[in-house]
């Protein structure tokens, strides 16, 4: 067993603390910066409801029931259910002490929910993802097909593939290793997630759009705003921009993709990095992804198999 000296000890806590204090405090880590302004923007609206109506919300028993009223008022003007879930975690975020002490508002807003079911995502099949990243190649936007290819074959979240950097990513022989920081799953288990992809197709679009690129460059050469217009324009270009997809249906299309080709939940669940196999389940829709491949065109089929050709011509 190493023993430390007093020395090594109190170096050891310095740069502990010094580390520290770039992460900012527990409190600011309890919610990204993005969740934050969520949060600030809930309450606002609350409490204008609160001025237009001249209501007194005191911190007491019945606060819960005035909090119920503002979840039924919400619904009643046709505000997303997301303005619920927001205003209630704002409270329990900003005023610890209400923590459990929301129960029929958080009851309300289970109701909301069961009544308007989120709609699921349709998911991506192999020959449109392969397709749209074949456009992408033949137009040489490199960054887009490999973001298209690795987020489908890994699953990756939009996230993940926004703030992908060229470091995060190592290549071997026959293989390359991918770097995830500050992930969903990560951030809940405190660790540093990777994901080993072995696809050659996947691993030489990478090698590509890496090429010529600081290690701390992004590996998407183009804003957000650019990449979603971008996408809305490869998904014209087949005629399938009426089947309302978006960046996170790689995530479910590479996830029911894969079941349906390993046949293992267990195996798709340790993919997606998820903690259990019944929020896999939520993913895994195959049904859904054939009965889009089955409604597009023949026209629609041969425009993306010979889109999905690029990808090795421009190799």
């Amino acid at each position: 067993m190493v023993k430390f000296s007093q020395a090594e000890k109190e170096l050891n806590k310095a740069t502990r603390a010094k580390a520290r204090q770039k992460r900012g405090s527990l409190r600011h880590n309890q919610v990204s910066e993005s969740v934050l302004k969520r949060y600030v923007t809930a309450i606002a609206m609350l409490q204008a409801y609160w001025r237009a109506h001249e209501i007194d919300a005191p911190l007491d028993d019945s606060f819960d029931f005035c909090m119920g009223d503002y979840i039924e008022h919400l619904y009643s003007e046709g505000e997303a259910k997301g303005c619920g879930t927001d205003v209630l975690a704002a409270l329990q975020y900003f005023i610890p002490k209400v923590i459990g002490k929301l129960k029929y508002s958080w009851k309300l807003l289970g109701i909301w929910k069961r009544l308007e079911p989120p709609n699921r995502a349709t998911p991506f099949t192999p020959i449109i993802v392969l397709g749209l990243a074949g456009l992408a190649a033949s137009l040489k936007l490199q960054d887009v097909c490999a973001l298209f290819l690795v987020g489908f074959d890994r699953f990756l979240r939009t996230g993940e593939l926004l703030n992908l950097r060229v470091f995060n990513i190592q290549f071997g022989t026959s293989k390359a290793v991918i770097t995830l920081h500050d992930t969903k799953t990560g951030k809940r288990k405190g660790s540093t997630e990777m994901v080993s992809v072995s696809s050659p197709l996947v691993i030489r679009w990478l090698r590509k759009a890496c090429a010529g690129k600081r290690p701390d460059d992004l590996l998407l050469n183009r804003t957000y705003y650019q990449f979603r217009m971008l996408f809305k324009q490869l998904l014209c270009h087949f005629d399938i921009d009426n089947l309302k997809y978006n960046l996170y249906n790689l995530r479910r299309g590479g996830c029911t993709s894969f079941f349906f080709e390993s046949g293992s939940l267990d195996l798709t669940v340790e993919v997606g990095r998820w903690s259990d196999s019944a929020t896999a389940r939520i993913y895994k829709q195959n049904a859904a992804a054939e009965s889009v491949e089955i409604s597009l065109s023949a026209r629609q089929n041969q425009m993306l198999t010979e889109s999905a050709k690029a990808l090795k011509n421009c190799i």
